[in-house]
């Protein structure tokens, strides 16, 4: 799944308070899973047994992704 590196630059972005260039990063990931939202993410990391789910929601959410 090539859009995780969106993703992750876009939780970069929002931590450093850029968020105009986090949300072209959420838009990039999301024109290559068009499904991509808050509730998807949460549930394929949950799957991963990602340990820092609801800080990577937080980001995310900053980062303009849909709920």
């Amino acid at each position: 799944d090539q859009f995780w590196p969106y993703l992750i630059s876009a939780m970069a972005l929002a931590l450093a308070g850029r968020l105009d260039e986090a949300r072209v990063q959420t838009a990039a990931a999301r024109s290559l899973r068009s499904d991509l939202s808050l509730p998807t993410v949460e549930k394929m990391m949950t799957n991963m047994k990602f340990v820092h789910t609801k800080r990577t929601i937080d980001l995310l959410r900053l980062a303009g992704m849909s709920e």
